[in-house]
């Protein structure tokens, strides 16, 4: 239990359980696998009236005998219940590739760089959705895996190149390659009222660029040390620039 002396003159406190704790099957077997640090059911007291419950659910999702997290239950102290999150899928590598929001909003995800790395976010789709409108792809990457393939090729840091007068964008590099075939991906007629996020790393360093749903991108430059610097726009004008300083 962590207790905090609000300003007011409150007194609120949150309450943590862990899977140990239960005698519930599914719970015990993430206890078993040493997955202990993360609570099962959060609760918040106001003046030790119960306010808030935060409640993970968990099941055996992919045919794995190991259970994964597969939705969150939120609880006023009304006792109005709903589901706050809702995960339908997850990748071999047990990582969520399909999840629904309260309200229904659906979001979908693709994994590169050897399925490490976020590098493909699309809101208000099925992942079934999201299948075929890759099949519907040039031929060279008409398959997640062929687009996941490209990603775990990418050993480059590269700016694609702009016509000024015509505005047409030229992809650089292996990298540019992945933009590409995601700036095709978000003009699918099947994405139409869907919003499609992409990204590309250096694995070791961080995220280089991110191409949002209007198609504008900004890129990502360290410095030396590999800390961020600057985040530019597609002509190269700075958008945030970061300096680091030593303290005395």
């Amino acid at each position: 239990i962590v207790t905090n002396h609000l300003s007011n003159g409150d007194t609120k406190k949150i309450r943590f359980v862990y899977p140990k704790s239960t005698d519930n099957d599914e719970l015990h077997a993430l206890w078993k696998r040493n997955v202990i640090e993360v609570p099962y059911v959060t609760k918040e007291y106001r003046n030790d009236v119960l306010v808030h419950t935060l409640q993970n659910e968990y099941n055996c999702l992919n045919n794995n005998s190991f259970p994964l997290l597969s939705g969150i239950f939120n609880e006023k102290a009304s006792g109005n219940k709903y589901k706050n999150l809702q995960i339908k899928k997850y990748n071999s590598r047990d990582l969520p590739i399909e999840i629904s929001k309260v309200g229904g909003v659906n979001e979908v995800y693709i994994y590169g760089y050897n399925k490490s790395k976020l590098i493909c976010r699309i809101v208000n789709s099925s992942y079934e959705n999201l299948l075929e409108a890759i099949k519907a792809l040039k031929t060279q990457c008409n398959s997640l895996a062929k687009i996941q393939e490209i990603s775990d090729f990418d050993n480059d840091r590269t700016i694609d190149s702009i016509n000024h007068t015509t505005g047409v964008t030229t992809p650089v590099g292996r990298e540019g390659k992945l933009r590409e075939v995601f700036s095709e991906l978000r003009a699918s007629n099947r994405l139409t009222d869907a919003e499609v996020t992409t990204y590309t790393y250096d694995p070791l360093i961080g995220i280089t660029s991110i191409v949002d749903p209007r198609g504008e991108v900004s890129y990502y430059h360290y410095d030396d040390f590999n800390r961020l610097e600057f985040i530019k726009d597609s002509v190269g004008n700075i958008l945030k620039e970061y300096k680091y300083n030593y303290k005395n």
